[in-house]
């Protein structure tokens, strides 16, 4: 048994004798040190997500599945999980990475859903050096994330708009 954060329809319960997941064929057992929360793990009702909450997580590759690659018991790895709010997630490995040596567990369970939202973004408004971006929701995870993504891709001006309770942005 685990201890885990489960959705019971629009409450999340914490339970401390959730049964251990089993590793499937395709699958990546991760020993959590670490989660990252996003409004959709607290938003989002059963059965519409996983039972156990959360997506983001940086651990310790615990168990893998026979037709797994790429990694080794016992690496350190971050990225998307199958409920991340738990001692134990289940992990397909195209979702995770080697948590670069110089992150923390926490400082890389903070990144999964927030740098890939903004990504995907800058992706599809085809920013490119140079380039310009607004930023609206600039002072949350995926507006701080987007910030700091344009400014790494070259992008010349960079707008960030936030609200009322964040009224200072500082230049980037």
């Amino acid at each position: 048994m685990m201890k885990a954060v489960t959705r019971c329809g629009g409450d999340l319960i914490f339970n401390s004798s959730y049964a251990k997941p089993k590793c499937g064929a395709n699958d990546v057992i991760v020993r959590v040190k670490a989660a990252g929360i996003n409004p959709i793990d607290y938003k989002l009702r059963w059965p519409m997500g996983e039972r156990i909450v959360g997506l983001d997580c940086a651990g310790i590759v615990e168990e893998m599945g026979k037709n797994v690659g790429g990694f080794n018991v016992g690496d350190e790895v971050y990225g998307r999980s199958k409920g991340s709010l738990a001692e134990l997630a289940v992990v397909d490995p195209k979702m995770i990475a080697l948590k670069p040596k110089t992150a923390s567990f926490a400082e890389a369970a903070a990144m999964p859903v927030t740098y890939l939202t903004s990504l995907q973004s800058m992706r599809a408004g085809n920013l490119s050096k140079d380039g310009r971006v607004l930023i609206i929701g600039a002072s949350g995870g995926c507006g701080t994330a987007a910030i700091q993504l344009a400014k790494s891709m070259g992008a010349k001006d960079i707008v960030g708009v936030c609200s009322e309770k964040m009224p200072i942005l500082l230049p980037v």
